[in-house]
């Protein structure tokens, strides 16, 4: 029998506690910022219908679910009205520059907290009370610098980054550091660019002067499609290497996937996009009726994860709080959307990336890479 077992639900009167087991979702109610993304929202939606049930299955829980305005002041503002209304637990944000200061926030207040996409090893380094789903960031770069010098054998590497995001500056340097260590004849050449360029022509020129076979981007999906845009006039075979910041299928694609093109798109997810193992009957019977108005994303699945983690927590160590708790959460076998979670040495999942690429105007799952 596997290990990773899903877990089993039955009926709760209560789980120790006189009054419900407050929870709070921080999720950016709004498309604004993400290329009309609705991640935010079915993240929102699914974290909610699993409380919902988990409250008709006889737990004792409950969940509000606070707005946040896809900027770091907006969590912010929003965390510090969970540590003021002093709830139990907290799980969202999306991105990482919102998670690091949320993360220090619970932190600093006792309140375990759970993201279910950040990625960025800040999140979660040195803290007792939080847990994120994905792989850090230091696993990913190490996984794609593996792929780009191993699998690919590229010799001349391009890195874009911004600079204004932490997220992005930290693969953007720590991916070349991986690199040298597998490879040190490998030349890089490293591309900073902060929030608000737009002079993609004359970057993408200058990169096409380096040589680069393998262009790594670490950064937000607008700023890939005006680079993907750029490359295509060139008509040069070259890798164009992105890192987990595809939500779904990348709009771009409509624009720019079915004309023909020499460069070879690939991007790294948490999620294969296939609804199956233990968890999904439950997972689909909540998303079909309560969230389908969108379709499974990475974020959406990812959030259903977190929650359902957090609530097999506490059906775990029933009146159990803080770093109590956190210790309860991790230290079960839980399998979900994403794959079995189990927690590291360092406090982070230990999981592998899905690998994405572009071919024939979609971008099918191409392999798992670990």
């Amino acid at each position: 029998m596997s290990r990773f077992l899903p877990i089993i639900f039955c009926i709760f009167s209560a789980v120790g506690y006189g009054k419900p087991f407050r929870i709070a979702g921080i999720y950016p109610l709004t498309t604004v910022g993400h290329i009309n993304c609705t991640c935010g929202m079915e993240a929102a939606c699914i974290t909610k219908a699993a409380v919902d049930r988990a409250k008709a299955e006889g737990m004792n829980v409950s969940i509000d679910v606070l707005h946040t305005d896809r900027s770091v002041f907006g969590a912010v503002e929003v965390a510090n009205k969970v540590i003021e209304k002093n709830y139990d637990a907290a799980v969202g944000t999306l991105i990482s520059a919102e998670a690091m200061p949320v993360a220090d926030l619970f932190e600093n207040a006792g309140i375990p907290f759970i993201t279910p996409t950040a990625t960025h090893p800040q999140v979660t380094a040195g803290k007792k009370l939080v847990a994120r789903i994905p792989f850090n960031d230091f696993r990913q770069a190490k996984l794609l610098a593996r792929l780009a010098v191993g699998d690919f054998k590229a010799k001349r590497i391009a890195i874009i980054r911004n600079s204004s995001s932490p997220y992005s500056e930290f693969l953007g340097l720590q991916f070349p550091k991986e690199v040298r260590t597998m490879n040190s004849s490998v030349f890089v050449t490293e591309f900073p660019t902060i929030d608000g360029f737009t002079d993609f022509k004359n970057l993408t020129a200058q990169i096409m002067a380096s040589k680069a076979e393998l262009i790594f981007v670490p950064i937000s999906q607008a700023f890939i499609a005006s680079i993907y845009a750029e490359l295509v006039t060139y008509n040069k075979p070259i890798i164009l290497l992105g890192s987990d910041t595809i939500e779904g299928k990348p709009q771009f694609i409509e624009l720019f996937g079915t004309k023909p093109s020499k460069v070879r798109f690939i991007f790294p997810k948490h999620w294969n996009e296939k609804v199956t193992g233990p968890a999904a009957k439950r997972y689909l019977s909540l998303q079909k009726r309560y969230c389908g108005q969108y379709e499974p994303s990475m974020a959406g699945v990812a959030a259903y994860d977190a929650i359902e983690l957090l609530l097999a927590g506490v059906r775990s160590k029933p009146g159990a709080t803080g770093v109590e708790l956190m210790q309860s959460v991790k230290g079960l076998h839980f399998e979900g959307m994403t794959g079995p979670i189990t927690y590291g040495e360092d406090g982070d999942p230990v999981k592998p990336i899905e690998l994405f690429q572009l071919k024939g105007g979609d971008t099918p799952h191409w392999k798992r890479y670990e």
